[in-house]
């Protein structure tokens, strides 16, 4: 079984019910899902090279601390 299965598993069936949920999203569910969790790294290159995975745009955040930047937005690939 690859490094990442069962977070690749997680993440699927996480924008299965969710589509077009950002990248912070995705994370905050992948880390309160499994015990392991999963770094920001792991986890974009999961969903930018998973051929099931899509990026359908993105979205501007802002924080306190570092100010606006974007976070992209996934969703299933339609079969």
């Amino acid at each position: 079984m690859a490094r990442t299965a069962r977070v690749r598993l997680k993440v699927k069936a996480f924008l299965k019910r969710n589509p077009d949920s950002n990248t912070r999203q995705v994370y905050d569910h992948i880390n309160s899902a499994l015990r392991q969790g999963t770094t920001m790294n792991q986890l974009t290159n999961i969903l930018s090279k998973d051929p099931d995975i899509t990026r359908t745009g993105s979205q501007r955040v802002s924080s306190v601390i570092t100010g606006r930047y974007s976070l992209g937005q996934w969703r299933l690939r339609e079969e």
